[in-house]
């Protein structure tokens, strides 16, 4: 979708399929440059690549991705995947260019044994370029960290009032989720956004989901908790409690999910994301 003179063009590419651009399962869409795409369909393992002109969509090429990860994100045209390793027990991982070998590294969100270790490798990557960075946040535990181009950990964050998933084993090998009992239901914390706001900021949040037998059954969250952290060393610079969810940014816009305080709502501007409220003042980073 691009604008045109106040309205909007769409363009669109793909089909149900296996051929070349088609799809079976679409998860992510992440920007690979300013002028190409890349689609994961998880059905498919693979990574298919768009070019984004004037003119329309082009498919320009299928890429098959051996391992599925949960998140991916391209930096300075290096594909970096977050999935768990049980050989070595990392979670992200460079693919190998023509200057620099394939790279693994990070420790598990959760750690235990390596089953455990897998379910909880679940969250959202963040690849920023101009910085070398690339920032991954814990669907499940909440912790935010920093790692630098060559895999070095650079800072981590952590939220006082996230309540983290446990994961409990049965005898026998079986996993299941638990949560905390609200009423009738049982919930707990899901990171939900991670978003780069400015130059030097970083905008998390996380909210409450319903929690099924085995996993969560509702995706609709609850009471969500909005936390601006600095880029260069991860603190916390501020704190909102009455923000939409905000799934991405272009220009000086945000795409949010409108919810019961917001009806409606589909964009905001990022400066209004940023402002300072009186409420946000009550409660601490």
């Amino acid at each position: 979708m691009a604008p045109d003179g106040g309205r909007y063009r769409f363009s669109t590419r793909g089909r149900t399929g296996s051929g070349p651009g088609e799809f079976r399962y679409p998860t992510t869409l992440r920007w690979f440059d300013r002028q190409t795409l890349a689609a994961l369909d998880a059905h498919l393992s693979r990574l298919s690549y768009y070019a984004m002109a004037e003119g329309g969509i082009r498919h320009l090429r299928d890429e098959t991705i051996r391992e599925l990860p949960t998140d991916f994100c391209f930096l300075n045209g290096r594909l970096v995947t977050l999935r768990y390793d049980p050989v070595d027990r990392s979670i992200l991982h460079w693919a190998a260019s023509e200057k620099q070998p394939a790279l693994s590294t990070g420790l598990p969100f959760l750690q235990g044994n390596p089953r455990s270790e897998s379910l909880t490798t679940r969250g959202l990557l963040l690849c920023l370029p101009d910085l070398g960075m690339v920032v991954v946040a814990s669907m499940y535990s909440g912790e935010v960290r920093g790692y630098d181009a060559g895999g070095q950990l650079l800072w981590h964050s952590t939220f006082a009032d996230f309540k983290p998933l446990t994961l409990r084993e049965f005898p026998g090998g079986g996993f299941a989720f638990v949560g905390r009992k609200q009423g009738t239901d049982v919930v707990n914390h899901l990171v939900v956004s991670l978003v780069r706001v400015d130059p030097n900021k970083l905008l998390v949040q996380f909210g409450l989901a319903v929690l099924g037998k085995h996993h969560f059954s509702s995706l609709t969250f609850a009471m969500v908790e909005t936390r601006f952290l600095r880029l260069r060393d991860g603190a916390s610079v501020g704190t909102q409690s009455d923000l939409p969810v905000v799934w991405d940014l272009n220009g000086g816009l945000a795409l949010v999910a409108a919810g019961s305080r917001y009806p409606g709502l589909s964009c905001a501007s990022i400066d209004w994301l940023k402002a300072d409220r009186k409420q946000s003042n009550a409660r601490s980073p």
